[in-house]
């Protein structure tokens, strides 16, 4: 490497360090994220909550307690009052149990959940035990593909109208997208980029808090496509990209 290119790289750390103290970040964790898995099921069975994540259908992606408590203390340090979630899952319960324990100090929430798949919606429901029920709506609504602005994207066709504090978009799956454009579809493979975020941030609140699981092209797409300024933020040791309006 000579000495230009290494005056170049110093220059564009001085500039904009960001990006590269996310990447020094994140392959630490990659390379300890055993480790890491560990502590964040140890942090959950402290709490006496691990319970809560028992597996429903045999074919139920294991839960992620990395991810699940990441989500968890977002909601215990943000506190918002209307969550919105792009598929469900075990997330679905760790932002619950997260809602929960803000109503004990006063700071309700409630979460919607959107997804296009009964079978999951009845799967996560039947897991719900009883005292986190009133947190909860659920959504069923079709995915179809559409054209955005020249691009190939997903829409559900039902949305709820709220206007939500935080979203995560972890859905839908792209095999659960119904439809086409001109032969291209997403349920062959196609990796998804969903736009519906678009269409709450004219009337979204001043603290919206966007939260992307592991869909970096929809994450680069939502970046592009949102109108006001934002700080985005990655972290490639968790696959989380987070959005948060400025």
């Amino acid at each position: 490497m000579n000495l230009l290119s290494i005056l170049n790289k110093l220059f564009n750390f001085v500039k904009s360090p960001q990006p590269y103290l996310e990447n020094i970040v994140g392959k630490y964790i990659l390379n300890n994220k055993e480790k890491y898995k560990t502590a964040a099921r140890d942090y959950f069975e402290k709490k006496n909550l691990i319970q809560y994540f028992s597996s429903g259908e045999k074919t139920e992606i294991k839960p992620e307690y990395l991810d699940l408590k990441n989500l968890y203390e977002s909601i215990i340090i943000r506190r918002p009052e209307v969550v919105l979630e792009f598929g469900v899952g075990f997330s679905t319960i760790a932002m619950l149990l997260a809602l929960h324990e803000n109503s004990k100090i006063g700071k309700n929430g409630k979460l919607y959940v959107v997804d296009p798949e009964k079978k999951w919606i009845q799967n996560t429901q039947k897991k719900i035990p009883n005292f986190l029920k009133k947190y909860v709506v659920f959504n069923y609504s079709l995915a179809k593909v559409k054209i955005f602005d020249g691009q190939l994207v997903s829409f559900f066709d039902t949305l709820p109208d709220i206007s939500p504090n935080m979203i995560l978009l972890d859905g839908p799956n792209p095999e659960s997208v119904k439809g086409s454009i001109n032969g291209l579809k997403f349920s062959s493979g196609r990796p998804i980029v969903a736009a519906d975020i678009l269409l709450y941030e004219s009337s979204s609140p001043t603290d919206l808090y966007i939260i992307v699981d592991g869909r970096h092209r929809n994450a680069n797409f939502l970046l592009k496509n949102l109108k006001l300024n934002y700080k985005f933020s990655r972290n490639v040791g968790f696959k989380r990209f987070t959005i948060e309006k400025l």
